[in-house]
């Protein structure tokens, strides 16, 4: 049996959010895509986009443009991706 070409591509995305006066938020996802190249600064930006849409910082008087964050992105080996069914 020969191993077919996976086109979707996995990367293991970590978070590190430190605005200022409060603690450290650290968050952990996973970036796909099907289509297209992404770079790594590209992932970052992507990523970065969807998270602080996702976190109230208007509430803090936080702008998230200028909070202090750490991203890392590592690609992911992997040959499926298997989400489980309920039993």
């Amino acid at each position: 049996m020969k191993k077919e070409n996976n086109t979707i591509r996995y990367y293991l995305v970590t978070v590190a959010i430190k605005p200022e006066g409060f603690n450290k938020i650290l968050l952990e996802g996973v970036f796909t895509y099907r289509e297209g190249e992404y770079t790594i600064p590209e992932i970052k930006k992507e990523c970065w986009d969807f998270l602080k849409s996702q976190i109230n910082f208007k509430d803090y008087d936080i702008d998230p443009e200028q909070v202090r964050k750490d991203i890392k992105v590592k690609f992911m080996p992997c040959d499926f991706f298997l989400n489980g069914s309920k039993k």
